[in-house]
């Protein structure tokens, strides 16, 4: 199954049915590591919102700079690491420390491609919500209407070409403007395909999220909806690992 991956470009069907496979093979790894990525950020978001009613205090300045800083680094950890283990499982690879290692001396380097990604969202963020608080204050306007989705249909195309920075980062030597310039390569030309498959993608975190809003605010409920959480988020960080591997490895053929 795995050397469909390396052959040609996958249908979004087949991605989902190849990342199953690979998220049951590495389901301990994957689980844990999203599990603990999710309870460390939420850990200190709630540590942070504990100390925000006294906003002199040095305290919560160090509180807000620790929140904002794993706020960034947290999300990283499951995507990188699970297109490490995702990479050594298609080439039939085994995983080792220093492959999981290796992702932690590439924080500076995720830091920079990230820092270069939001540089290229600002400008448009930026009059995108200036236009939408002018819609507010002042009424409805064709011409903001226009300006608005103007700017947030730029803002997708922006975040949709540069899906893959984390991938690229995390198994390539590439970095800051050549992970840019990677990941608008492997997304050209399969824009669509890409922001439909992050359309699924999201859809169903969504129905997890949903179902499990109504599950209960128990205490054991909030345990079992996390856990679902972690496993339903590791599963489709490893559906996207399978599609970056996929678009490299076809677009390389398809350049041969």
């Amino acid at each position: 199954m795995y050397e469909k991956v390396s052959e040609r470009e996958l249908k979004i069907s087949e991605i989902f049915n190849i990342a199953f496979e690979i998220f049951k093979q590495n389901i301990k790894p994957i689980f844990l590591i999203t599990l603990i990525s999710y309870a460390f950020l939420a850990g200190v978001a709630l540590l942070h919102s504990t100390i925000a009613s006294d906003v002199n205090s040095w305290i919560f300045i160090l509180s807000s700079i620790i929140f904002f800083s794993v706020s960034f680094i947290a999300p990283l950890v499951p995507a990188a690491l699970t297109t490490i283990i995702s990479k050594k499982t298609i080439d039939e690879e085994e995983v080792l420390l220093g492959d999981i290692m290796g992702f932690f001396k590439k924080i500076p380097k995720f830091f920079v491609t990230l820092l270069l990604y939001a540089a290229c969202l600002f400008p448009l963020i930026l009059p995108f919500v200036v236009a939408i608080l002018v819609m507010a204050e002042a009424g409805t306007y064709t011409s903001l209407y226009v300006t608005i989705l103007f700017f947030l249909v730029a803002i997708i195309y922006i975040a949709v070409s540069f899906y893959f920075l984390t991938n690229i980062v995390a198994v390539t030597d590439k970095w800051g403007f050549s992970a840019l310039k990677e990941s608008f390569r492997l997304v050209k030309g399969k824009w669509f395909k890409t922001f439909i498959f992050i359309i699924l993608s999201s859809l169903f975190v969504l129905m997890f999220d949903g179902n499990l809003a109504g599950f209960g605010a128990g205490t054991f409920q909030i345990v079992v909806g996390s856990l679902i959480s972690a496993l339903a988020g590791g599963f489709f960080v490893t559906a996207q690992c399978v599609w970056f591997l996929n678009r490299v490895r076809s677009s390389n053929v398809e350049r041969e």
